[in-house]
């Protein structure tokens, strides 16, 4: 007994599980949990790596108080900026 798994465009759609396909991978019933496993696993890298690619992509650097205000306003994204953790400054 085996069981197909389908997936025209991994990591994209959630796979299709059939026992009557054709196409895509077969896999043996002793195999199907280290398989899910290893599928489950490569899916959890591919999107940490995705989300990583992104922040960085989509994250800007501001020096001063002014850019950073313009930063915010104008740019989409994450701004990073240097803080001083001084109490004082942020009153």
């Amino acid at each position: 007994m085996g069981l197909i798994i389908k997936s025209p465009q991994p990591f994209l759609k959630p796979p299709i599980i059939s026992s009557w396909s054709l196409s895509g991978w077969f896999i043996s019933i002793n195999e199907v949990s280290q398989k899910l496993k290893d599928n489950l696993d490569d899916i959890q890298s591919n999107l940490l790596e995705t989300s990583k690619n992104f922040r960085k992509d989509n994250t800007i650097h501001v020096d001063s108080k002014a850019e950073l205000i313009d930063t915010l306003n104008s740019t989409p994204g994450f701004v990073t900026c240097y803080w001083d953790e001084n109490s004082e400054d942020e009153d």
